[in-house]
């Protein structure tokens, strides 16, 4: 009888301490916030993330996946953490990871040399991408780069070979028309502005 209630006790001490654990851990996975303003010379990250933590940040370029800015730091007891820095223009993803979390959000900063194209993507038997604008850089962006950012934007899945696009959903063989005018363009040709890209 002695020997059942000490396992007994000791059962109820595990349970007391694995549910303690969890409520321990589940209050410590909060969400990490992220604010951006952006200024004219600069942009500030902002937000709250977990007390004396590690917080990551990693601004990277949409078109091609380059890193732009990474830095880190640690918060405080307010869990408060800003990041300030200066960024040409272009399309950005800034990521802040702590804990093993992460929060992801677009970052947008408009020069004289950003432009827009549209996108379109029409399958076999149905649309796949309708009509999506994407910022490029005139002058920089190639064809293959501001399709994917629109394929990337419309969460898209598709697969490259060699650098080049391979399949949309599945679905070979594309044919690539810029302003109604196919064979005169090659992934790799730079856009400038306004051009209408549609892939059948």
């Amino acid at each position: 009888m002695e020997y059942r209630r000490k396992q007994f006790i000791a059962l109820l001490l595990i349970f007391s301490f694995i549910i303690c654990m969890f409520s321990v851990s589940t209050g410590a996975i909060g969400d990490i916030t992220c604010n951006i303003v952006k200024d004219i010379d600069k942009v500030e990250v902002t937000g709250k993330a977990f007390p004396h933590s590690d917080i990551s940040l990693t601004v990277t370029r949409t078109i091609d996946g380059s890193k732009s800015f990474l830095s880190q730091m640690r918060t405080g007891e307010n869990c408060e953490y800003s990041f300030a820095f200066a960024l040409e223009g272009g399309d950005y993803r800034v990521t802040v990871a702590s804990n093993g979390l992460y929060k992801q959000a677009p970052l947008f900063i408009k020069t004289s040399d950003t432009k827009t194209v549209t996108v379109r993507v029409e399958g076999q038997r149905e649309t796949i991408l309708p009509q999506t604008e994407v910022s490029i850089l005139a002058g920089e962006t190639t064809l293959l780069q501001a399709v994917l950012g629109a394929l990337d934007s419309g969460k898209i899945k598709y697969e490259l070979h060699e650098g080049l696009l391979d399949s949309i959903k599945g679905e070979e063989g594309w044919q690539w028309l810029v302003n109604n005018q196919g064979g005169m363009y090659l992934p790799t040709s730079i856009l400038y502005g306004d051009e209408e890209i549609l892939l059948i």
